[in-house]
């Protein structure tokens, strides 16, 4: 059975579509058979992969009722796209039975046919982040070390109890990921510090700030295709390493 991975945070701009999109491509790459799953209306993560225009998006299978259908990427990665069409599922499905699992039951017939499933939410309290949420294993929370940033985990930590409570008792918080890391910047440090005593999972691996991860969207690439050598590449592809090794996987793959 596949696990699957969502990278959440309830605040925009801290590298989530970043973190999901270069960790699946990370996992690719290592051998595993991996879908990328886009729920934000906005469609960061489609576009970053050149799905943007695709006349099959999630609201087709979650809105519609239709079967999974995944876009090839590149060897082991496949993805679902979305657009602001999909920002209709809070209404749409507002009167359905079992509403916040609609995700969940639409992913059951392929749960044996990959390794991973990575999804990428909104970062609002929504129906859809909801569904995320309530048919995850393990969720990542990628954030920057920065006041503000640490003050809105705790809503994010919340939800998560909230879930486990109500719907989804195997839900698990896997650690945080700091990104966008100015090694250089004193309150960067501090707080880092602060957040490894406090939340003993946070991750080792940290993504340093990187020109590189800015650019491989705009050339809807993933930062393994677009500039291998990177930092941005070697951090991601080290957050990979540590989060197999959590889940399990003994194998260091580099």
């Amino acid at each position: 059975m596949s696990k699957t991975i969502l990278f959440s945070n309830l605040k925009g701009g801290v590298g989530k579509t970043t973190s999901t999109v270069s960790t699946a491509a990370c996992l690719a790459r290592l051998g595993f058979k991996c879908l990328i799953i886009d729920l934000d209306p906005q469609g960061n993560a489609s576009q970053t992969l050149g799905l943007s225009e695709s006349s099959f998006t999630i609201s087709d299978i979650l809105i519609n009722g239709d079967g999974i259908k995944a876009l090839p990427i590149s060897e082991n990665l496949v993805a679902i796209p979305c657009n602001f069409f999909f920002a209709r599922f809070e209404t749409e499905a507002k009167d359905r039975l079992r509403r916040e699992e609609i995700l969940k039951s639409a992913l059951e017939p392929i749960k044996g046919r990959c390794d991973f499933i990575l999804i990428d939410c909104p970062p609002s309290l929504g129906l859809a982040t909801v569904n995320a949420y309530a048919c995850a294993d393990l969720i990542v929370i990628p954030m920057e070390a920065q006041r503000f940033a640490v003050e809105g985990l705790n809503k994010v930590l919340e939800l998560i109890q909230a879930i486990k409570s109500e719907l989804n008792p195997l839900l698990d918080f896997g650690g945080i990921l700091f990104t966008r890391h100015r090694k250089n910047v004193i309150l960067n440090k501090d707080i880092l510090n602060e957040m490894r005593e406090k939340y003993p999972n946070t991750f080792d691996a940290i993504i340093r700030e990187n020109v590189a991860l800015r650019e491989a969207p705009h050339e809807n690439k993933t930062i393994l295709d677009y500039d291998p050598e990177s930092n941005g590449s070697k951090d991601y592809m080290k957050f990979s390493n540590e989060l197999l090794n959590r889940m399990g996987y003994e194998q260091e793959v580099v």
